[in-house]
């Protein structure tokens, strides 16, 4: 019993709570919301006289408002004035959705109208004064009047999908917007790293291609531009290695003599005719040994104008790798090696690995900062 009394009072809390919500939405002149929780408010308690009345208040004000609203627009000489004009007959449209949805709403509001016809004819207006306002645009030379005459049809197909030919057109100025940029191919350093280099070049393409926040870059390779022969060539980005060292070794060993931190058995003796074992420490010559490869280079980056070659902008950046291999010997008693030092004995000298492996180590610090490089510069255009 004590749960469905407390059942009941939280349901006619919120009951309440929303009844106190329609009026104070209606008072603050949102008479759509007001619709909206009042007919919430019937489909639990359709005889509520409260919230029948202040349906038929807030819908007729709501329709009121909103057809003031198209009146004020059609009176003015604003190109873009039916765009309010289609949002006001959407609202009015919703409200008959609503409604619709409503079992008690034929009795209260017998008589309410539909706009479609006037929606869809607002609608096309709509689009049609956006798609000529993008042709207009369209007509300019540069690509900030492209990217406008973009944003225009974009606006335009939401308001009625294939107006005309505005996917087209479209296509047409996003082409001119787009700021068209060509990675040339990197000059060969060594043949054996050719397929590392042209590898860089493709995964830097790819990265900036995804990643550079503006739509209107596109970045192409040398390949790309054959294959695709795009209209406009704007900027081309140059990669050189001017320098970079591959495999030079440095071998490095330290000899030392080590004795044991404790005394440790090494042996037995006789004592009174007995057996005792013998303590004592004990020493071992030990050798560390260490093989550095090092591997580093410096990268130009020039970014220049496609049609006149003025450089827009040039950089260096450096890499470096290090690969490194430690092991060790020792002649004498392994129990004066520490743990570490027993590990490092039981390893033995290994290969280098192949100057193709260090050439693309240090070139990965490289491909990193030159990528966030390009995205940072054009997220400008």
């Amino acid at each position: 019993m004590n749960t469905l009394k407390s059942t009941l009072i939280l349901l006619a809390s919120l009951w309440l709570i929303s009844c106190n919500s329609a009026q104070k939405a209606f008072n603050n002149g949102n008479y759509e919301e007001a619709v909206r929780l009042s007919i919430q408010k019937l489909r639990d308690k359709p005889n509520d006289s409260k919230a029948r009345a202040l349906l038929v208040d807030s819908y007729q004000k709501a329709v009121e408002a909103n057809l003031s609203t198209i009146e004020a627009y059609e009176r003015i000489e604003d190109p873009l004035r039916w765009e309010p004009i289609v949002r006001a007959y959407n609202r009015l449209n919703l409200l008959h959705q609503r409604l619709d949805r409503c079992p008690v709403c034929d009795d209260l509001l017998p008589s309410r109208n539909l706009y479609i016809d006037e929606w869809n004819e607002a609608r096309l207006n709509a689009a049609e004064v956006r798609y000529q306002m993008g042709m207009s645009e369209l007509s300019g030379t540069t690509r900030e009047s492209a990217k406008h005459a973009m944003e225009h049809f974009m606006q335009a197909e939401q308001f009625e999908q294939d107006y005309k030919d505005v996917r087209q057109q479209m296509e047409v100025a996003l082409n001119r917007a787009t700021l068209h940029v060509v990675i040339r191919n990197m000059p060969v350093q060594q043949r054996s790293y050719e397929g590392i280099q042209t590898e860089f070049e493709q995964k830097l393409i790819e990265v900036v291609s995804n990643r550079t926040a503006n739509r209107y870059v596109r970045f192409y390779s040398e390949e790309e531009v054959r294959r695709q022969r795009p209209d406009f060539i704007d900027h081309h980005i140059d990669m050189t290695f001017e320098s970079f060292r591959v495999g030079n070794t440095l071998l490095e060993s330290n000899t030392t003599e080590l004795t044991s931190k404790d005394s440790v058995k090494i042996g037995d003796g006789r004592i009174g005719g007995e057996t005792v074992p013998v303590y004592g420490k004990v020493t071992a010559k030990y050798t560390a040994y260490a093989k550095t490869i090092m591997g580093d280079g410096q990268l130009l980056f020039v970014i220049s104008d496609a049609e006149t070659g003025r450089i827009i902008l040039q950089q260096r950046f450096v890499g470096e790798y290090q690969w490194r291999h430690e092991w060790a010997s020792f002649n004498g008693d392994e129990r004066a090696l520490s743990p570490k030092q027993k590990e490092l004995a039981a390893l033995r000298d290994m290969p280098p690995p192949p100057d193709t492996h260090i050439f693309e180590e240090f070139t990965l610090p490289i491909f990193q900062n030159v990528s966030d490089r390009i995205r940072r510069f054009y997220a400008q255009y």
